[in-house]
Protein backbone atom coordinates (compact mmCIF):
# COMPACT_ATOMS: atom_id res chain seq x y z
CA UNK A 1 0.00 0.00 0.00
CA UNK A 2 0.91 3.78 -0.43
CA UNK A 3 1.49 6.12 1.88
CA UNK A 4 2.33 10.16 1.33
CA UNK A 5 3.88 12.23 3.50
CA UNK A 6 1.42 15.44 3.27
CA UNK A 7 1.90 17.48 6.37
CA UNK A 8 3.05 21.13 5.25
CA UNK A 9 4.56 21.73 8.62
CA UNK A 10 7.15 20.15 10.97
CA UNK A 11 5.28 17.13 12.63
CA UNK A 12 5.86 13.44 14.01
CA UNK A 13 5.80 10.33 11.97
CA UNK A 14 3.64 8.28 13.90
CA UNK A 15 0.58 10.79 13.56
CA UNK A 16 -2.00 9.11 11.12
CA UNK A 17 -2.70 13.04 10.39
CA UNK A 18 0.10 13.28 8.36
CA UNK A 19 -0.52 10.32 5.97
CA UNK A 20 -2.69 9.71 2.68
CA UNK A 21 -3.18 7.32 0.73
CA UNK A 22 -2.74 9.64 -2.34
CA UNK A 23 -0.03 12.50 -3.01
CA UNK A 24 -1.77 15.82 -1.38
CA UNK A 25 -4.69 13.67 -0.50
CA UNK A 26 -7.06 13.78 2.62
CA UNK A 27 -4.83 12.46 5.98
CA UNK A 28 -5.82 10.83 8.61
CA UNK A 29 -5.27 6.46 7.09
CA UNK A 30 -2.56 4.22 8.87
CA UNK A 31 1.11 5.15 9.20
CA UNK A 32 3.33 3.42 6.88
CA UNK A 33 4.10 0.08 8.08
CA UNK A 34 6.39 -2.77 6.63
CA UNK A 35 3.58 -3.21 3.88
CA UNK A 36 3.76 0.54 2.20
CA UNK A 37 5.44 2.41 0.29
CA UNK A 38 6.66 5.94 1.44
CA UNK A 39 6.56 8.89 -0.52
CA UNK A 40 8.00 12.16 0.21
CA UNK A 41 6.87 15.14 -2.44
CA UNK A 42 5.96 18.56 -2.81
CA UNK A 43 2.57 18.07 -1.91
CA UNK A 44 3.78 18.24 1.81
CA UNK A 45 6.59 19.96 2.68
CA UNK A 46 6.68 19.85 6.07
CA UNK A 47 9.64 18.20 7.96
CA UNK A 48 9.17 14.75 9.38
CA UNK A 49 10.81 13.76 12.92
CA UNK A 50 11.18 9.86 13.70
CA UNK A 51 9.26 9.24 16.77
CA UNK A 52 9.30 5.70 16.64
CA UNK A 53 11.49 2.93 14.95
CA UNK A 54 9.82 2.87 11.09
CA UNK A 55 10.38 -0.49 8.74
CA UNK A 56 8.92 0.17 6.17
CA UNK A 57 8.58 -1.52 2.39
CA UNK A 58 10.29 1.02 -0.14
CA UNK A 59 11.09 4.74 0.16
CA UNK A 60 10.85 7.54 -2.33
CA UNK A 61 12.12 11.00 -1.51
CA UNK A 62 11.27 13.14 -4.72
CA UNK A 63 13.36 15.78 -5.95
CA UNK A 64 10.53 18.39 -5.36
CA UNK A 65 10.63 17.54 -1.55
CA UNK A 66 12.62 20.24 0.43
CA UNK A 67 11.95 18.88 3.77
CA UNK A 68 14.23 17.09 6.52
CA UNK A 69 13.87 13.40 7.48
CA UNK A 70 14.97 13.44 11.22
CA UNK A 71 16.27 9.90 12.37
CA UNK A 72 16.33 11.09 15.89
CA UNK A 73 17.56 7.71 17.55
CA UNK A 74 15.27 5.47 16.19
CA UNK A 75 16.35 2.77 13.63
CA UNK A 76 15.11 2.62 9.73
CA UNK A 77 14.53 -0.92 8.05
CA UNK A 78 13.79 -0.78 4.05
CA UNK A 79 13.16 -4.09 2.69
CA UNK A 80 13.59 -2.89 -0.37
CA UNK A 81 14.45 -0.17 -2.14
CA UNK A 82 14.95 3.38 -1.26
CA UNK A 83 15.74 6.68 -3.27
CA UNK A 84 16.52 9.95 -2.70
CA UNK A 85 16.47 12.66 -4.91
CA UNK A 86 15.16 15.93 -2.84
CA UNK A 87 15.36 17.09 0.85
CA UNK A 88 17.59 16.34 3.80
CA UNK A 89 18.53 12.62 5.90
CA UNK A 90 19.26 14.02 8.54
CA UNK A 91 20.66 10.53 10.91
CA UNK A 92 21.22 9.94 14.74
CA UNK A 93 23.19 7.79 15.07
CA UNK A 94 21.10 4.22 14.73
CA UNK A 95 21.12 2.38 11.82
CA UNK A 96 19.71 2.28 8.68
CA UNK A 97 19.12 -0.76 6.51
CA UNK A 98 18.20 -0.66 2.88
CA UNK A 99 17.64 -4.36 2.13
CA UNK A 100 17.05 -3.66 -1.55
CA UNK A 101 19.20 -0.62 -3.93
CA UNK A 102 19.95 2.61 -2.71
CA UNK A 103 19.40 5.15 -4.78
CA UNK A 104 21.26 8.55 -4.83
CA UNK A 105 19.80 10.97 -7.13
CA UNK A 106 19.99 14.08 -5.41
CA UNK A 107 19.79 15.64 -2.01
CA UNK A 108 21.58 15.48 0.70
CA UNK A 109 22.15 12.55 3.32
CA UNK A 110 24.01 13.29 6.98
CA UNK A 111 25.29 10.35 9.14
CA UNK A 112 26.84 11.36 12.34
CA UNK A 113 30.72 9.31 12.73
CA UNK A 114 28.75 6.50 14.90
CA UNK A 115 25.78 5.25 12.46
CA UNK A 116 26.03 4.49 8.59
CA UNK A 117 23.60 3.00 6.25
CA UNK A 118 24.08 -0.52 5.21
CA UNK A 119 23.01 -1.42 1.62
CA UNK A 120 22.71 -5.25 0.64
CA UNK A 121 21.63 -4.70 -2.82
CA UNK A 122 23.37 -2.29 -5.50
CA UNK A 123 24.14 1.55 -4.72
CA UNK A 124 23.12 3.80 -7.77
CA UNK A 125 24.81 7.19 -7.92
CA UNK A 126 23.53 9.97 -10.16
CA UNK A 127 25.46 12.76 -11.64
CA UNK A 128 23.44 15.12 -9.76
CA UNK A 129 23.66 13.50 -6.34
CA UNK A 130 26.95 14.48 -3.97
CA UNK A 131 29.66 17.33 -4.02
CA UNK A 132 33.23 18.50 -2.73
CA UNK A 133 31.59 19.81 0.60
CA UNK A 134 31.50 18.88 4.43
CA UNK A 135 27.53 18.72 3.32
CA UNK A 136 28.31 15.48 1.52
CA UNK A 137 29.05 13.18 4.68
CA UNK A 138 27.12 10.49 5.32
CA UNK A 139 28.71 6.84 5.62
CA UNK A 140 27.48 4.19 2.95
CA UNK A 141 28.25 0.60 3.97
CA UNK A 142 27.85 -2.37 1.04
CA UNK A 143 26.99 -5.16 3.12
CA UNK A 144 25.76 -8.16 1.69
CA UNK A 145 26.73 -11.53 0.93
CA UNK A 146 26.07 -11.43 -2.22
CA UNK A 147 28.05 -9.23 -5.23
CA UNK A 148 27.05 -5.71 -5.53
CA UNK A 149 27.35 -3.32 -8.03
CA UNK A 150 28.33 -0.06 -7.31
CA UNK A 151 26.94 3.02 -10.61
CA UNK A 152 28.94 5.25 -11.09
CA UNK A 153 27.62 9.07 -11.69
CA UNK A 154 27.93 11.47 -8.81
CA UNK A 155 30.07 12.36 -5.68
CA UNK A 156 29.71 9.28 -3.20
CA UNK A 157 30.45 10.24 0.36
CA UNK A 158 32.56 7.91 3.02
CA UNK A 159 31.96 4.46 0.92
CA UNK A 160 32.41 1.35 2.94
CA UNK A 161 33.04 -2.46 1.52
CA UNK A 162 32.11 -4.62 4.26
CA UNK A 163 31.58 -8.08 2.64
CA UNK A 164 31.02 -10.74 4.67
CA UNK A 165 32.86 -13.57 1.88
CA UNK A 166 35.89 -12.31 0.15
CA UNK A 167 34.44 -14.54 -3.15
CA UNK A 168 31.65 -11.90 -3.50
CA UNK A 169 32.37 -8.71 -4.62
CA UNK A 170 31.36 -4.85 -4.88
CA UNK A 171 32.02 -4.20 -8.64
CA UNK A 172 32.05 -0.53 -10.33
CA UNK A 173 29.86 -0.09 -13.52
CA UNK A 174 28.29 2.74 -15.10
CA UNK A 175 29.23 4.84 -17.97
CA UNK A 176 31.50 7.57 -16.08
CA UNK A 177 35.09 6.47 -15.98
CA UNK A 178 35.62 7.77 -12.25
CA UNK A 179 34.29 6.81 -8.86
CA UNK A 180 33.95 9.89 -7.25
CA UNK A 181 34.24 9.35 -3.14
CA UNK A 182 34.31 12.45 -1.30
CA UNK A 183 35.22 11.29 2.65
CA UNK A 184 37.12 8.07 2.90
CA UNK A 185 37.09 4.78 1.04
CA UNK A 186 37.25 1.73 3.74
CA UNK A 187 37.58 -1.86 2.88
CA UNK A 188 36.89 -4.10 5.78
CA UNK A 189 36.26 -7.05 4.32
CA UNK A 190 35.50 -8.71 0.86
CA UNK A 191 36.69 -6.70 -2.34
CA UNK A 192 36.11 -3.78 -3.85
CA UNK A 193 36.65 -4.31 -7.96
CA UNK A 194 37.33 -0.90 -9.86
CA UNK A 195 36.53 -3.03 -13.07
CA UNK A 196 38.20 -0.53 -15.42
CA UNK A 197 37.07 2.78 -13.81
CA UNK A 198 39.28 5.15 -11.88
CA UNK A 199 38.62 5.88 -8.48
CA UNK A 200 39.12 9.65 -6.78
CA UNK A 201 39.02 9.42 -3.21
CA UNK A 202 38.92 12.76 -1.01
CA UNK A 203 38.37 16.58 -1.59
CA UNK A 204 40.97 18.01 -4.05
CA UNK A 205 41.47 21.63 -4.47
CA UNK A 206 40.54 22.33 -7.42
CA UNK A 207 38.19 20.00 -7.85
CA UNK A 208 38.93 17.43 -10.76
CA UNK A 209 37.65 17.35 -14.36
CA UNK A 210 35.47 14.75 -15.48
CA UNK A 211 37.18 12.36 -16.60
CA UNK A 212 40.28 12.04 -14.61
CA UNK A 213 43.20 10.54 -15.78
CA UNK A 214 44.66 8.74 -13.21
CA UNK A 215 43.90 5.00 -11.96
CA UNK A 216 43.55 6.02 -8.16
CA UNK A 217 43.88 9.54 -6.89
CA UNK A 218 44.27 9.74 -3.10
CA UNK A 219 43.63 12.80 -0.67
CA UNK A 220 42.03 11.87 2.33
CA UNK A 221 41.21 8.40 4.11
CA UNK A 222 41.95 4.79 2.63
CA UNK A 223 41.81 1.78 5.19
CA UNK A 224 42.53 -1.58 2.72
CA UNK A 225 43.16 -4.65 5.14
CA UNK A 226 41.11 -6.66 2.09
CA UNK A 227 41.64 -6.80 -1.35
CA UNK A 228 41.16 -3.98 -4.66
CA UNK A 229 40.86 -5.42 -7.68
CA UNK A 230 41.47 -4.30 -11.22
CA UNK A 231 40.32 -6.61 -13.56
CA UNK A 232 38.99 -4.87 -16.75
CA UNK A 233 40.31 -7.23 -19.75
CA UNK A 234 43.00 -6.58 -21.44
CA UNK A 235 45.10 -6.42 -18.12
CA UNK A 236 48.22 -5.01 -17.91
CA UNK A 237 50.52 -3.60 -15.47
CA UNK A 238 50.11 -0.22 -16.11
CA UNK A 239 46.36 -0.25 -15.22
CA UNK A 240 46.60 -0.67 -11.31
CA UNK A 241 49.07 2.73 -11.04
CA UNK A 242 48.26 4.07 -7.29
CA UNK A 243 49.13 7.22 -7.10
CA UNK A 244 48.99 9.28 -3.66
CA UNK A 245 49.17 12.97 -3.49
CA UNK A 246 48.47 15.00 -0.64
Amino acid sequence: MNRFWISSSDAPFDNTDNWSETSGGSGGVTVPDSDSSVFFDGLGLGGCTLDTAVGILNLSVAGNYTGTISQNSYSVIVSKDATFAGGVFQGAGESINVYGSLHLLGGLIHTPDSSKISVYGDLVCDPNFGSWTSDNDATISMDSTRSQKIITGGILPTLVINKTSTLNQAKVFGSVDTLYINGDLIITDGTLNSNGHDIMVGNPNPPPPPQAEADFLYTYGLVVPEDWVHDMPPYAPEDTDVIFYI
